[in-house]
């Protein structure tokens, strides 16, 4: 059986391929810019979206976690099915 984890998830911003991380509930960090601010659920939800196959390489590989930080780069994502 594999133990489930709790990891951060990383969000995409829609437009732009900013990626964000939630730090705590309403409050997020641009990855990119490493500003910190507050969205509102609804914000959120219409301008962030969760890339399952990005979070998953982040959740087997944190170091790529660490380089997004240290780089400050967007994403191009492919659309997920």
């Amino acid at each position: 059986m594999e133990t489930v984890t709790k990891t951060q998830p990383v969000l995409l911003v829609n437009k732009k391929g900013e990626v964000y991380e939630n730090i705590e509930g309403d409050t997020f960090r641009n990855l990119s810019t490493l500003k910190e601010g507050q969205l509102t659920r609804a914000k959120a939800q219409k301008n962030l979206k969760l890339p399952v196959k990005l979070n998953m390489m982040v959740d087997k590989n944190p170091a790529l976690l660490t380089l997004l930080r240290e780089f400050g780069t967007s994403v191009v994502m492919g659309q997920e099915p």
